[in-house]
């Protein structure tokens, strides 16, 4: 990899730590986004992943997977969970699959027989899968520029927090260079009037949008009963608490993901100060 990219992603990483609000103001700011997107934006190279499969990235965009190495350095945790969870022939649904690092696992893992749903509405990250599911020839692979939400709707996507953290919001703002106009879908519509495959397992990381993404699968969660494992984004919506409530009256039981470990743990009673679980229907861990 290029080291003019490494560079230029370690010195956004090292002003981050250091200063975060000059760091936002930066990146939120419409003119570095704009040359950033006329000079890096369509600048696609090949990685090859822990699966040999060959993702592509925006090198600008996309620093965390510079490398196969740095792939398997990202959320390990969770890449050890599905390998855990996920099995051949069950359906994923990968909700906010940004380039699709854990769509491409899915792949390998569910198989031919399998099938897996990537749902990923920011510009870039959309560019870089599709590429990807052409140039690996994923038939099990099914891409949609789609939010997910409760409801199947046009609403808008804020790209101020970047390729990494960009979500979908009720309304646009008056910076029209950083909020876009989208559509979004709800789980349950996708299922029972678009013909997806009903869930064995969603992942979903969503920025803050996880309440949503659940009451637009109620039906879903009600008959199909898939595993979920979600990301929880306290600080940017507190609410998100609330799933816990929800997913107990549908007869899951929700775990930490942090040390998690199959047939051993106890069950949650909240979701305060939780980041990442996983909820299992009728079942224990």
């Amino acid at each position: 990899m290029s080291p003019i990219y490494r560079g230029i992603y370690k010195a956004g990483q090292a002003l981050r730590k250091r200063h975060y609000k000059l760091f936002r103001a930066i990146v939120e700011n419409p003119l570095v986004r704009s040359i950033i997107q006329r000079v890096y934006g369509s600048r696609i190279v090949s990685v090859q992943t822990p699966e040999s499969y060959t993702l592509a990235i925006n090198p600008v965009y996309h620093g965390n997977f510079l490398t196969t190495q740095s792939i398997l350095q990202y959320e390990p945790e969770m890449r050890a969970l599905f390998e855990n969870e996920v099995s051949a022939g069950m359906v994923v649904y990968d909700i906010g699959a940004n380039v699709g690092v854990f769509s491409l696992q899915f792949c390998q893992i569910v198989g031919e027989h399998g099938q897996v749903y990537a749902f990923e509405p920011e510009e870039n990250n959309l560019r870089c899968l599709l590429q990807t599911k052409v140039s690996n020839k994923l038939s099990n692979l099914e891409v949609h520029e789609k939010g997910v939400g409760q409801y199947t709707e046009n609403l808008f996507f804020d790209r101020r927090g970047g390729a990494m953290s960009g979500r979908v919001v009720d309304s646009g703002s008056e910076n029209t260079e950083n909020v876009t106009q989208m559509q979004v879908i709800s789980v349950d519509d996708f299922v029972y009037s678009q013909g997806g495959r009903p869930p064995s397992l969603m992942k979903i990381d969503v920025e803050g949008n996880e309440v949503k993404v659940i009451d637009g699968a109620l039906r879903t969660l009600e008959e199909h009963h898939p595993i979920i494992i979600c990301e929880l984004h306290h600080s940017i919506e507190p609410a998100v608490i609330v799933i816990y409530d929800v997913l107990s009256k549908l007869g899951y039981q929700c775990f930490d993901v942090d040390g998690h470990k199959p047939n051993k743990d106890e069950p949650l009673d909240s979701f305060v100060n939780v980041h990442h679980f996983i909820a299992f229907a009728n079942r224990t861990a």
